[in-house]
């Protein structure tokens, strides 16, 4: 007997459910046409021209470099305004970078590549090969 009583009450609440469902979707299926939705495109996430970017950019040509004559990517950076270099060991071969108005404990997931080759082991190879560091 409890057993058709538990069905009986598990089959009502369904069908309960089911009705309430029914009638809510004629509500929001009325005469009434949706509402439109303007479309928006996005062109460009950062305009194409650094020009129009708020803020600094700063690029050391190979001209500046070889004034400075850095001793590591790490000495190369130091000199830009706004740059924090903070090296993990006593060559510099890993650099936590951090920039002005962003976090201040620095990216420890930055890298510097030139030609797909990491940039700052620079103590293992010449730096007057990079042409330009931006």
């Amino acid at each position: 007997m409890t057993l058709n009583y538990l069905a009986f009450t598990i089959i009502s609440s369904v069908s309960i459910s089911v009705s309430s469902a029914s009638s809510a979707n004629n509500l929001t299926s009325g005469s009434e046409p949706a509402p439109s939705i303007e479309r928006i495109t996005i062109n460009h996430i950062i305009s194409p021209n650094h020009y129009n970017i708020a803020g600094a950019i700063v690029a050391l040509d190979s001209a500046e470099i070889e004034q400075q004559r850095p001793f590591s990517i790490k000495e190369a950076l130091e000199n830009i305004a706004g740059i924090n270099v903070v090296g993990e060991d006593v060559f510099s071969t890993h650099l936590n970078i951090g920039m002005r108005g962003l976090n201040p404990r620095r990216s420890a997931r930055t890298l510097l590549m030139e030609d797909g080759m990491p940039l700052y082991l620079a103590p293992f190879g010449p730096l007057f090969a990079a042409n330009r560091t931006s």
